[in-house]
């Protein structure tokens, strides 16, 4: 029996969850690293401005009719949030 997530075709609720998580990061900007040994071994840095993370974060909830209010989306709720680029 294996463990973790399994991803099944064409079910809309599994699809729904990843249409989400992957609109949280639509307007990144991915930077390849200039060393190019680097380059050849790592992933690209996912560039995204706090500004743009909020408000991804919004425009996903209001898709999905989530209500925009701190119960639903609180900034602090688990300190400072995994923004790529603070500016």
């Amino acid at each position: 029996m294996s463990k973790g997530f399994t991803f099944e075709k064409d079910l809309p609720h599994q699809q729904a969850g990843i249409n989400a998580v992957l609109s949280v990061f639509s307007s990144a900007i991915p930077v390849e690293p200039k060393d190019a040994t680097k380059k050849l071994l790592s992933n690209p840095k996912l560039e995204l401005t706090t500004a743009s993370y909020y408000s991804n974060i919004k425009a996903i909830q209001e898709f999905n009719g989530i209500a925009h209010t701190k119960e639903h989306f609180d900034a602090n709720s688990n300190g400072n949030p995994p923004i790529f680029n603070r500016s």
